[in-house]
């Protein structure tokens, strides 16, 4: 078995290189994009330059309207319609005097505002006459977006829509599967009474990425109309949790003394959710509005995430050590800034599309890392690094029998009781970790070595037979040798015997039930010989 910290070290170095592969190659994808995908549907599309101008309008909601105008021309095909994308306003659209396209949100208990698609499907009637559009703000509060206006086939606008958002959707399922991938993973580990540290909380934090980004899509409003006040609802529901479940998550990391402070944040998050909600059924405020409580839970999630990464040790936690803790909060506050440039300077038409890559790749590496952390802490022997009591048991209780070139070698360290009672116990777990050490030295990288008591170790060797068992065996003992005469205090001896699978096949439990045998006898004559010293 090869040494743990070199193994934690080339996954680590390999895990940051395929993301940063990965963050290099998406946004070179995103980038493309977002600039190439119109031209290819143009054929059938035409986008349309209109001007914009603020009208005072008694029926809208706060006494004014955008208004745009523009003459429509039959195309030769025969079904043109006028398409936009909205958000969170009342349409309408008059084709001469004649209105001929009205949507409005109702009054009711839960209403919801949100992003729609506006499909207007024009007549032969309607060749040469003028178009005026009123768009009515349902939020004062809201910035305005850019509106685009698109004429053409409503099937060109589907296939369109699907090449603009498809990478998006992408990141949304991911973050979706990860998610959930990651809360039932931890479910389980719950119900068998085995800690999973956040692991189900960064679960949660995944899905209301993937839910959040599913629902604000336009091409989830455009093929699901019937349910797009359900997806809107439940996205900007996952948007105000996100600040919550990230805060859970990173509070599991932190130490003693600013536990404190994470809970009380924890708590003015959950009351603010709360009070968010009930405003909403009851139509005081609906969520939109109160979008800065959101504001206020991702700045206490920012600000707790710096207070977390200054006091943590050096000292690694999991697979991740703080370093890379650092660089990935770094990525998601860039990847933030980079969309804000994006949204406000450039217009871009995959709006949060870094953000949500950034969020992706802290999920999915925070989830790697806890799995590995968890499967580490399950498998291995922490003081020592080798496999533990529970690896070595279900290794031996393995069906069927062992292959013809497998070694078993068992060790039991000599005088461990009396270097506790002289030395203190601390000296006796240096001796432990020491011998450890050199057998992870001198053994093959390909066998396996675990700790199975308190001062017992094994070694299932592969393609082995007594002479190499014999050479492997002295190579231990020259560098036992060679620690003991720079050591002054800590001692290490030990006793061994070794069984090796010759003509007729035996188990793993068999051979190592008779090197066991040998290594007593060994010991016996340890302390036969200083006796009659």
């Amino acid at each position: 078995m090869e040494q743990l910290p070199r193994v934690e070290r080339i996954i680590q170095k390999l895990f940051f290189v395929i993301i940063i592969l990965s963050l290099i190659i998406l946004s070179l994808i995103g980038y493309t994009n977002t600039v190439s995908h119109y031209s290819e549907h143009s054929e059938r599309l035409t986008k349309l330059s209109l001007k914009e101008k603020k009208v005072m309008n008694n029926k809208a909601k706060h006494g004014y309207s955008y208004e745009y105008h523009f003459t429509y021309y039959k195309k030769a095909h025969n079904h043109d319609s006028l398409m936009f994308y909205v958000d969170s306003s009342d349409v309408d659209i008059y084709v001469g005097d004649q209105l001929k396209y009205h949507y409005s949100l109702k009054d009711g208990m839960g209403k919801m505002a949100g992003p729609v698609w506006v499909l207007n499907e024009f007549n032969h009637q309607d060749h040469g006459k003028e178009v005026r559009i009123l768009i009515s703000p349902v939020y004062d509060t809201m910035p305005k977006e850019k509106i685009t206006f698109y004429l053409g086939e409503i099937v060109s606008m589907y296939r369109y829509q699907l090449h603009g958002d498809l990478l998006q959707l992408v990141l949304a399922f991911l973050a979706i599967l990860f998610g959930a991938g990651y809360l039932i993973y931890a479910i389980f580990r719950l119900r068998s009474h085995t800690p999973t540290h956040g692991l189900g909380y960064l679960g949660l934090f995944g899905l209301n990425i993937g839910i959040w980004r599913l629902s604000s899509l336009g091409i989830i409003a455009l093929t699901l109309p019937a349910v797009s006040r359900v997806f809107i609802f439940a996205g900007w529901l996952m948007l105000m949790l996100m600040p919550l479940s990230f805060e859970l998550y990173i509070t599991q990391f932190a130490r003693k003394k600013v536990r404190a402070l994470l809970d009380g944040f924890i708590l003015f998050m959950m009351v603010t959710i709360i009070m968010a909600i009930i405003m909403q059924f009851m139509n005081i405020r609906d969520l939109h509005e109160n979008i800065w409580l959101l504001n206020v839970n991702v700045s206490i999630m920012f600000f707790s995430t710096i207070i977390i990464l200054l006091v943590l040790n050096n000292e690694k936690r999991g697979y991740f050590d703080r370093k890379q803790n650092v660089f990935l909060i770094c990525l998601i506050i860039t990847s933030i800034l980079i969309d804000i440039f994006n949204f406000y300077y450039i217009s871009s038409t995959t709006p949060y599309f870094y953000t949500v890559l950034s969020f992706d790749i802290f999920v999915i590496s925070g989830g790697v890392s806890q799995i590995f952390s968890l499967v580490h802490q399950v498998n291995i022997d922490l003081p020592t690094g080798l496999y533990n009591k529970g690896r070595v048991n279900e290794l031996l209780s393995r069906k069927g029998v062992a292959s013809s070139d497998t070694g078993v070698a068992v060790f039991d360290l000599n005088g461990l009781k009396k270097t506790n009672d002289t030395l203190g116990h601390e000296a006796g777990d240096q001796m432990i970790a020491d011998f450890a050490n050199e057998l992870t030295k001198n053994i093959p990288g390909s066998a396996f070595i675990g700790r199975f008591g308190g001062d017992e170790f094994i070694a299932v060797i592969r393609n082995a037979d007594s002479q190499r068992m014999e050479d492997i065996l002295d190579l231990l003992k020259n560098s036992v040798q060679r620690y003991n005469q720079r050591e002054q205090d800590v001692k290490i001896s030990y006793a061994v015997g070794y069984a090796v699978n010759g003509e007729e096949p035996l188990s793993l439990r068999t051979l190592f039930n008779m090197a066991d045998d040998r290594m007593y006898e060994d010991k016996k004559q340890h302390y036969a010989n200083l006796i009659r010293k």
